[in-house]
């Protein structure tokens, strides 16, 4: 069994720890959510989410741009 990831999930797992990448906006959207939840299984649930959301859409600017890349 092999302990090497992805090149893609390695870039992501840097930019994200890296990069500022919350606002206000979603900074106090979340509060909001993380306030009005008690149970600490659903919130480590929907931070999972989050961050599952967060890394499909990183993969999906990353493929974009490369076939962008190829058009031009």
């Amino acid at each position: 069994m092999s302990n090497e990831i992805p090149v893609v999930d390695a870039v992501f797992g840097h930019y994200f720890d890296s990069c500022q990448i919350s606002s206000s906006e979603l900074d106090h959207a979340y509060k909001e959510v993380r306030n009005s939840v008690a149970d600490e299984d659903v919130v480590a649930l929907i931070d999972t989410l989050c961050l599952a959301c967060e890394r499909a859409a990183f993969k999906a600017g990353i493929k974009a741009g490369f076939k962008l890349s190829q058009e031009l």
